[in-house]
């Protein structure tokens, strides 16, 4: 389920999207994305091995 946006959210996301679309054309596929994880990223694995005291000890 979609939030309901205003048109000043709208125009304002529209405008991001053209802006990371010219430069993945410019610079090359995949050189900006949104802030999401990779799955196979380096540090993933490092978090996954944390005992559940991490925080006390």
């Amino acid at each position: 389920m979609e939030t309901p946006q205003t048109e000043e959210e709208r125009q304002r996301s529209q405008q991001l999207m053209a802006a990371m679309d010219a430069l993945n054309e410019k610079m090359g596929k995949g050189t900006v994305r949104r802030g999401l994880p990779e799955k196979n990223a380096p540090w993933h694995l490092r978090c996954a091995h944390r005992s559940p005291r991490y925080t006390t000890q």
